[in-house]
């Protein structure tokens, strides 16, 4: 991907060598840096000021988010820290988008990042449509544009900050295997390149052959919407379209990369005669109202 325009864009980036590389490649269409101190490593500041050097540097504005207990207390319905983390760095950007007038935002995600995902979803055989990460995506009104993702590898960002003297911080919670993210990034970085190039292959190929079924569940989902998603217009759909609407469903409010038992008890709960709630997590309800699926947040 290409950026197109000099129009400004948010820039998030964190003191690892993938972002401070993107800031650096990219810092002529960056108006203002995001960066969120988690507090979760002893060595946290030094990220920030890495972050700060490099905006010095280029004369650009750094919005830091402290994260406090208080914050994360907000956030604890999360099943994990790392999609907790998540939503509270990308709530942090719109919450900056917002400030500045601004409504599109670079991240760092590179070649390796794309292919750690398209490994867990070929483990779990996953019936996402799409398997890696988009180079273009969205979260509320905030438009995520990911310029490096099929350019680098992550070692190859790594060298280009050391050939240049860019100071960075290694995260070493990478390390811990607490988390498949972290156990599937060590399979990744010891694979060879001929294995490397035929994941990125079969994961390409996956994608092509779902493009036209993604398009049509798009539109499908659009035209859902329109109609308030309407329960009787849902029941018009085959199941396996259902199942996808369903996907979309739950990204559209916000309830990402959804488990297929979820997704399959919410089309029981859909086209079941009894019950009119339905609870997808601790503070939010799905409600048949009005012949229409609604979401409530508690």
């Amino acid at each position: 991907m290409s950026i197109l325009n000099k129009k400004p864009y948010l820039g998030a980036i964190s003191g690892g060598p993938d972002s401070i590389a993107l800031l650096n490649m990219y810092h002529r269409h960056i108006k203002v840096v995001c960066t969120v101190k988690y507090n979760k490593r002893v060595n946290c500041q030094d990220d920030v000021d890495c972050v700060q050097e490099l905006c010095d540097k280029y004369k650009i504005p750094l919005e830091v988010l402290d994260v406090t207990p208080e914050i994360y207390q907000q956030y604890q319905s999360e099943n994990n820290f790392q999609n907790q983390a998540r939503k509270i760095r990308y709530d942090f950007f719109c919450t900056v988008a917002k400030k500045y007038n601004i409504n599109k935002i670079l991240v760092a995600h590179q070649l390796d990042d794309f292919l750690e995902t398209s490994y867990i979803e070929f483990a779990k055989n996953s019936k996402n449509l799409f398997y890696g990460i988009k180079d273009k995506s969205s979260y509320n009104e905030l438009t995520i544009y990911r310029p490096l993702l099929m350019k680098y590898r992550k070692k190859t960002l790594q060298r280009y900050c050391d050939d240049l003297g860019l100071k960075y911080v290694l995260d070493s919670s990478n390390e811990s295997d607490e988390y498949e993210r972290n156990r599937v990034r060590k399979i990744i970085t010891t694979m060879s390149n001929e294995q490397i190039h035929s994941l990125l292959k079969k994961t390409l190929k996956y994608n092509h052959e779902h493009r036209k079924l993604q398009v049509k569940v798009n539109d499908y989902f659009e035209k859902w919407k329109l109609n308030d998603f309407n329960i009787k217009m849902f029941k018009t759909f085959n199941e396996n379209e259902q199942y996808y609407l369903i996907y979309e469903f739950l990204n559209f409010h916000k309830i990402y990369r959804p488990n297929q038992n979820k997704i399959h008890g919410i089309i029981s709960f859909i086209q079941g005669m009894n019950g009119k709630e339905y609870r997808l997590d601790e503070k939010t309800i799905l409600i048949k109202e009005n012949f229409c699926l609604t979401i409530k947040i508690k």
